[in-house]
């Protein structure tokens, strides 16, 4: 006589704490965001000036990276209605107490590609300079040792760099 030992496989669930903690881990991480470009003989370069398709879950790089900003200024929010900071979506305010929603606020200099065409933005964790940039706030492709994890991206319509504008960006991620 013989037994038969069954194994079921179990498909688990991120939990509303889970989501928090995933949250909190980025808050404690250095994030990028990291601005991507399209090559000359991309196919969809023409069409893209006038349309930002929804970008692939799956990709886990941008198309052509031109350089990446450390995000400094990071925050916990909270959906509240007459919340200051106003989305299509809801109305947020922060708050101290970790949540699964961050809004994350960048900077870019001048000196940060200029003149270059922007058609992704992608936030980065984990990333790693090489010895001669470590420190830098700003990372150019060829200071990367190691880009990292691409957490999120967005396709855009492009964003025409300009060598005189400083420019400004805050997103908010739902994890």
């Amino acid at each position: 006589m013989s037994t038969v030992s069954e194994r079921q496989a179990a498909l688990f669930t991120i939990t509303d704490s889970g989501h928090i903690a995933i949250a909190k881990k980025m808050m404690e991480s250095d994030l990028f965001l990291a601005w991507g470009t399209l090559p000359d003989n991309h196919p969809e370069k023409a069409s893209r000036d006038n349309s930002a398709p929804f970008p692939n879950r799956f990709e886990a790089d941008l198309i052509k990276e031109v350089g990446r900003r450390k995000i400094v200024q990071k925050a916990y929010l909270e959906q509240y209605n007459d919340g200051p900071i106003v989305t299509p979506i809801a109305n947020y305010r922060k708050t101290t107490t970790p949540t699964r929603t961050l809004m994350l606020s960048v900077t870019n200099e001048v000196t940060d590609a200029p003149n270059a065409k922007i058609y992704q933005l992608g936030v980065y964790a984990d990333t790693v300079a090489k010895p001669a940039a470590q420190g830098k706030n700003w990372l150019l492709p060829e200071e990367i040792a190691d880009k990292g994890y691409l957490v999120v991206m967005a396709n855009i319509l492009p964003i025409q760099r300009n060598n005189a504008t400083v420019e400004s960006r805050q997103f908010i991620i739902n994890f």
